[in-house]
């Protein structure tokens, strides 16, 4: 029907040209023979465009499927990626840098690194690497890389559990920093420090958030500690979705990681 519609149009529109095109021809002229075929191939090509506005498209209209990883809208960075899922592997990954040597540093992630692991949760012993099979004898900040799967829409916040053992009659206290990037964006950074408690155990917890809607997310935290010497610090990664009333450690079905 529609190609009826705009084929009677085009001819309507080479009526007042065949017209002039019969004037032409009753006093043939060099001249007019020219013009009469322009006139002639103008037709030929109203027809031709007429003809391609109704051929469909090769392989018609291609529908593109959505994702179940995929977010419709993230206010943290746009639409996080929906890459497919076999392509990534349960846990973290934890990158072991050497720690920074006072509390105004802490901020500032050294370039260099002394080892890493697969995190799927539980507690990091900063001033003891080795329990996680990083032969480093120092002590060590902790940035963790990977996606953080996001299962409903709503704020999620994300956390440290920090446990500090002071030795007898040792009293200076470490500073510890927390800070957090999810799809490239700073979710801010929070400081605590832990002073010696009445006992010799003493514990913090710092905590950030955000609003997300479901999807995979780009994340990476960093925890560091000042360490003094006669002070065990230890740092467990905590996770808090929408509809839960707590912070939790997280698990490898929390977090992600790709190994290229």
């Amino acid at each position: 029907m529609t190609r009826c519609v705009l084929f009677l149009s085009a001819a309507l529109l080479a009526l007042p040209l065949a017209s002039r095109a019969q004037t032409i021809a009753a006093t043939p002229t060099p001249a007019s023979q020219s013009q009469l075929d322009r006139i002639e191939s103008k037709l030929d090509a109203i027809l031709r465009r007429l003809d391609q506005l109704q051929r469909p498209p090769p392989g018609g209209v291609q529908s593109h499927p959505v994702s179940s990883g995929a977010s419709s809208a993230s206010p943290v960075s746009g639409e996080p990626p929906a890459p497919p899922p076999a392509a990534y592997k349960p846990g973290a990954l934890v990158v072991a840098r050497p720690a920074p040597k006072d509390a105004n540093s802490l901020a500032e992630v050294p370039a260099d690194d002394v080892g890493g692991f697969v995190y799927a949760g539980g507690p990091i012993a900063l001033t003891d690497i080795r329990t996680r099979g990083v032969r480093y004898a120092g002590p060590v900040g902790a940035e963790i890389q990977g996606w953080l799967r996001a299962r409903e829409a709503g704020r999620y916040q994300i956390g440290t559990d920090l446990e500090v053992h002071f030795k007898t009659g040792f009293y200076f206290a470490p500073s510890c920093f927390l800070q957090a990037r999810l799809e490239g964006r700073s979710l801010d950074q929070r400081s605590t420090l832990i002073s010696h408690p009445a006992g010799n155990d003493a514990n913090a917890t710092l905590v950030l958030g955000a609003e997300l809607q479901p999807g995979l997310y780009r994340l990476r935290v960093w925890i560091a500690c000042t360490a003094p010497q006669g002070v065990a610090i230890t740092s467990e990664l905590l996770l808090k979705a929408p509809s839960e009333l707590n912070l939790r450690p997280v698990t490898g079905n929390d977090l992600l990681h790709r190994e290229e």
